[in-house]
Order: C-alpha cells, then structure tokens, then sequence
C-alpha cells in the first residue's frame, strides 16, 4: 500500500487551519497539480472539487469516503497540531 504522506499530513493543515465548521468529507483539503495528487486519486482517497482532470493547472481536492475513513484512521483522536496554517507548539 502506498504511504501518501505528504498530501495527507497536507490534507490536516488544511482541515484544521481553514475549514471554517466544515465537515471533513466538504472541506477542501489540497491545492495542487493533478500529477501531484495522481497515485491517492488512483487509490481512492481524493478527488478533484469539480471532477475536472485537466492537467498541468491547479485543482482543488476533497476527500472521498474511503479518503475520510484513512484521515481518521491516521489522525483520529490526536490533538491538533496547525492553527492558522502553522504548527502549534506543543510543550
């Protein structure tokens, strides 16, 4: 199974730094290039907003349910850890 660290961790800056109330599976959780995004799309995880695939030009993504179920699995029950986009310092 791949990892998706990257887009996932970019998935819970996101979420807790701007989602306003949003519930997870509504909040857009990426902001970058398709082939950035292209092996968690394969996988399941994430969609773009408007089901738009044109490469090379920035696309929104949100999570799918299988995408929701994987955030929760890997950050559910822990503290959050960005405010405003930036790390918190945790003492």
């Amino acid at each position: 199974m791949r990892r998706h660290i990257n887009v996932f961790e970019e998935a819970r800056r996101r979420f807790e730094s701007f989602a306003n109330g949003k519930p997870l599976h509504q909040a857009w959780v990426g902001l970058d290039y398709l082939s950035n995004y292209k092996e968690a799309i394969d996988d399941g995880f994430f969609e773009t907003l408007h089901g738009d695939t044109t490469p090379r030009i920035l696309h929104w993504f949100i999570l799918t349910p299988k995408g929701v179920d994987e955030y929760n699995m890997r950050f559910g029950g822990q503290p959050p850890k960005y405010k405003n986009g930036v790390v918190i310092k945790i003492d």
